[in-house]
């Protein structure tokens, strides 16, 4: 007699590692399609966060363009000597776009020496030679100049020239 109780609780056990051998496939099932979702929620992520950069450098350069042409409306308004003849349309040097070709051409020369480097780089190189630019003036420059197709941007926060440039 004990041995049939023996083998109707082995015959339990045999079920009930059958039951968890299904649950354990399904279990590593669900981890392997979370870990795909994740992968891609990582990847929108990264995307989300380079447009974010984008956009900001964006917003930014148009809030220092508005802040120029408020200037350079004081100054015709208020007449003052020394505004020139059609400066809202074509840059007269004011502060807000003092120098771009000269910060670009910093940032060019930077990105000659390396071949590449990070916007931390770029900004610290920018406000090293050219301290009298604001402090978001190598990010403007980097973002025009890859919409320029003079520089590339491999991954997110570095920079390389372009092999035409």
């Amino acid at each position: 007699m004990q041995l049939d109780v023996l083998r109707r609780m082995r015959l339990q056990v045999a079920a009930l590692a059958a039951e968890d051998s299904i649950q354990l496939d399904a279990a590593r099932e669900h981890v392997r399609e979370l870990l795909e979702r994740l992968k891609e929620l990582e990847q929108e992520l990264s995307g989300a966060r380079s447009r974010e950069e984008t956009v900001a450098g964006m917003a930014h350069s148009s809030g220092r363009l508005l802040v120029a042409l408020d200037k350079q409306l004081e100054k015709r308004l208020a007449g003052e000597a020394g505004a020139k003849t059609g400066d809202l349309e074509g840059g007269d040097g004011d502060d807000a776009c003092e120098g771009q070709g000269s910060a670009t051409d910093t940032v060019l020369t930077l990105l000659k020496e390396k071949g590449e480097a990070t916007t931390k780089e770029v900004v610290e190189y920018v406000q090293q030679v050219r301290p009298e630019l604001h402090d978001n003036a190598a990010n403007t420059v980097l973002t025009r100049l890859v919409k320029r197709g003079l520089i590339e941007r491999p991954r997110n926060g570095v920079y390389r020239l372009l092999a035409t440039t």
